[in-house]
């Protein structure tokens, strides 16, 4: 069986997942030692399944599996609660992007009940089970690089889903304001995520691809 490893994802990264824009994921590394130091990318070492550096004995556990593993997607949600039933009973998964809901198996009461219906508060994807996922990523490639070597071609298939907005560039929720090219966009993105001035420090970043994306409603 495959390893799974979990990954967070934010609204608008799990919207252009499920619409397909989505075909990149990128996240800090946050774990060399001294990245200035490394002059060279980081290698991945099969035997010991670390990310180590030429040189200077740097070296890195990658959260998210060691490439040849599935990523399943933590999201904010909530549990529902028919009206006609118990508060206790819960009946299903509410997601915030899209509010889907998925029915848990064997449960799934008359359609009636869904009417006055209502769902606990939003709940951070960091404490999701993974039993409550409705997204797997599979034939997942992994790649460590500088943030910036991205090019635009890379960010426009990025998490953000990079996209043109009145004759310029900006993610999916974020129409204000409009960049010029794909790359400004992605680094006013990523330093309002990561905080100001990180594209600009050009740490190394987790590249994420992935051949299809499974959803289970």
């Amino acid at each position: 069986m495959t390893d799974a490893y979990p990954i967070d994802c934010s609204y608008d990264e799990v919207t252009s997942l499920i619409t397909g824009r989505c075909h990149l994921l990128c996240r800090p590394a946050n774990c060399f030692a001294d990245e200035t130091a490394m002059q060279f990318d980081p290698r991945f070492d099969p035997a010991t399944t670390l990310w180590k550096a030429a040189t200077g004995g740097y070296e890195c556990q990658c959260r998210y599996g060691t490439g040849s593993s599935n990523l399943w997607v933590r999201e904010t949600w909530a549990t529902f609660h028919p009206a006609t039933e118990s508060p206790d009973i819960v009946r299903g998964i509410t997601y915030r992007a899209g509010f889907d809901v998925k029915f848990i198996p064997k449960l799934e009461p008359d359609m009636g009940c869904f009417v006055g219906g209502r769902n606990s508060p939003w709940q951070a994807g960091i404490i999701m089970p993974r039993r409550n996922s409705r997204l797997t990523l599979t034939g997942v490639r992994i790649r460590c690089r500088r943030v910036q070597d991205l090019d635009q071609y890379d960010v426009m298939a990025t998490m953000d889903a990079i996209e043109s907005v009145n004759g310029g560039y900006a993610a999916v929720r974020h129409c204000t304001p409009v960049y010029d090219t794909p790359l400004t966009a992605f680094k006013a993105v990523w330093d309002k995520r990561y905080g100001k001035g990180a594209y600009d420090r050009n740490g190394f970043t987790w590249f994420i691809s992935f051949g299809r994306i499974l959803l289970t409603t």
